[in-house]
């Protein structure tokens, strides 16, 4: 009688861990649900936002954007202005060309690379902070007169490396490198930029290099 009370005993042991480890395993996998709905959720939220940066006080015309004069703000697509600048770097030492208020988006539309001064030359297109760098280029590589000022390019370099061939021997082979990124054509010629962020081209996103150029 005692042998069948101690198997009993022991059979409700082993179906109570039983049911522990299977309460477990159901809490275990609900979590893990739930955490999965809420990453979800929270992709969803961020797809429909944009982080952009807007005037941490009125910006008056003529004064060069600075990082103190910004800050970011986080809104949802919908109230996302055309042209608005998500990237500092983009515009430091840019112009505004029309008041900005406190809390307003910064957009493009309002900035200009050129300072407003009579007779402007390549030194009032360059960017403050900036250096104009020329570049001679030759009718078919500057896409027969189809870039202009105010333009974005990108400036690749096409260099000779030295290469050992299956023989032995020592060759050349070209290599193709990128050296900058998204950088403003400031000048073609004696045509020099009026002034950037009126509509053109739009604004890159990630590693920008802001570097002046001129053709």
């Amino acid at each position: 009688m005692q042998k069948q009370q101690k198997i009993i005993l022991l059979i409700g042991v082993i179906l109570a861990v039983f049911a522990v480890i299977m309460v477990k395993a159901y809490i275990d996998q609900q979590r893990q649900t739930i955490k999965e709905q809420a990453k979800k959720a929270l992709a969803q939220i961020q797809a429909n936002q944009a982080a952009v940066l807007v005037a941490r006080d009125d910006i008056a015309e003529g004064t060069a954007i600075d990082a103190e004069m910004l800050e970011t703000a986080i809104v949802p697509n919908q109230y996302l202005q055309p042209q608005a600048v998500t990237s500092l770097d983009r515009i430091t030492g840019m112009m505004v060309v029309a008041p900005i208020a406190k809390g307003e988006q910064i957009t493009l539309s309002k900035l200009s690379f050129t300072r407003k001064t009579a007779g402007a030359g390549l030194a009032e297109a360059t960017p403050v902070g900036k250096r104009a760098i020329t570049i001679s280029v030759e009718n078919i590589s500057s896409l027969a007169g189809m870039i202009k000022p105010g333009d974005y390019v990108d400036v690749i370099a096409m260099v000779p490396v030295p290469v050992q061939t299956a023989d032995g021997q020592q060759a050349s082979q070209s290599a193709v490198i990128p050296l900058f990124q998204n950088i403003p054509v400031l000048a073609v010629g004696q045509d020099i930029a009026a002034a950037f962020g009126k509509g053109g081209s739009g604004q890159g996103t990630g590693h920008e290099n802001e570097r002046a150029l001129r053709r």
